[in-house]
């Protein structure tokens, strides 16, 4: 993730995020059940995934993709 210039304090906003994840999938979990049918149930149009996607796609729009030409949107 260095190679795409993030800092300490980006590693932190990282680690941040995990830990949204991990406390949304916890409360899935307890409220649908462990098993994958049952939590997959609990995934869909859950508001707070959602919002972490957008959070984590906002972020991440920020850095560049290493061996990406945005220019042309080819791979070099």
């Amino acid at each position: 993730m260095t190679s795409r210039g993030l800092k300490e304090s980006d590693f932190e906003q990282i680690g941040e995020f995990l830990h949204q994840s991990i406390i949304i999938t916890l409360a899935i979990q307890s409220e649908h059940g462990k098993l994958l049918k049952d939590f997959n149930k609990g995934l869909a149009g859950n508001k707070d995934i959602e919002n972490l996607k957008v959070q984590v796609e906002k972020f991440s729009a920020q850095f560049d993709r290493p061996g990406f030409d945005v220019a042309t949107m080819k791979f070099q």
